[in-house]
C-alpha cells in the first residue's frame, strides 16, 4: 500500500491469526488500510468491496477467487496454482507472486478502470464454473451408474437421488 497514492484504495484485511497485532501496527503506519477481525458474512464482506485482491504464495483452488467471482467483484490475484484457473483475463489481473509493484500497477489500473464490464464477467465465469463442476459430476454418476460393483449401484441412486 505504500506504493499507492493516497486515496487510490483502501486494504481491507479480514479474518484472525497470530499475526493480528503486527497487521494492526502496520496498518497504522500505512493510512489506508484496515484490519478487521473474523467475518460473519463474508458474502456481504465480499459485496461491499470493489475489487478482491487475493495475493498468495501458494493457492491449491482460490475459492476466495471464485466467491468474489459469484459476488460479481473482479479479482486481482497471484499467478500461483488454482488462482490462474480462477482469475482469467476478463474478470480480473494476475500478478508474479511477491511482486509488490507489479501488484500496486495492477490496483491503480483496476482503481482507474470501469468496473461494469469486469463485474458482469466474473459473475457469468463464475456460473460457468459451477455449471462445468456439474455437469463433470453428472458424467462421473453416469459412468460409474454404468458398470457397477454389488453396493456401489444403491448408494449412487441414493447419491443421485439427494441431487435431484
Amino acid at each position: 500500500m505504500r506504493l499507492l497514492p493516497s486515496g487510490v484504495a483502501t486494504l481491507r484485511v479480514a479474518g484472525l491469526g497470530p499475526d493480528a497485532a503486527k497487521l494492526e501496527a502496520m496498518a497504522s503506519r500505512l493510512g489506508n488500510t484496515v484490519v478487521g477481525g473474523p467475518i460473519p458474512d463474508p458474502a456481504a464482506w465480499i459485496a461491499d468491496c470493489e475489487t478482491i485482491v487475493v495475493p498468495s504464495r501458494y493457492e491449491a483452488f482460490g475459492l476466495v477467487a471464485l466467491e468474489a467471482r459469484a459476488a460479481a467483484r473482479p479479482v486481482i490475484a497471484s499467478a500461483v496454482d488454482g488462482l490462474v484457473e480462477q482469475v482469467p483475463s476478463e474478470v480480473g489481473m494476475l500478478v508474479p507472486p511477491d511482486d509488490p509493484d507489479a501488484l500496486a500497477a495492477a490496483l491503480r489500473r483496476m482503481a482507474e478502470a470501469d468496473l461494469g464490464p469486469a463485474t458482469l464477467a466474473a459473475r457469468r465465469s463464475a456460473a460457468g464454473h459451477v455449471a462445468a463442476s456439474a455437469h463433470a459430476w453428472r458424467r462421473l454418476f453416469a459412468s460409474l451408474q454404468s458398470a457397477p460393483t454389488s453396493g456401489t449401484k444403491q448408494r449412487i441412486e441414493k447419491i443421485s437421488s439427494i441431487q435431484s
